[in-house]
C-alpha cells in the first residue's frame, strides 16, 4: 500500500516539476518574442 501511494506522490511531483518547466519556457519564450516585437516596431517608425 505504502509503495503504491508513494509512487503516485512521486508522479504527481513529477508532473508539476514539469509544468512548472514548462509554464517558465512559455514564459521566456513569451518575453523573448515581447521584445523583438517591440524592438522591431521600434526601428520601422
Amino acid at each position: 500500500m505504502n509503495k503504491i501511494l508513494e509512487s503516485k506522490l512521486n508522479s504527481v511531483e513529477y508532473s508539476l516539476k514539469l509544468s512548472v518547466s514548462l509554464l517558465l519556457a512559455l514564459d521566456r519564450s513569451r518575453l523573448k518574442l515581447n521584445t523583438t516585437l517591440s524592438y522591431g516596431s521600434r526601428c520601422r517608425n
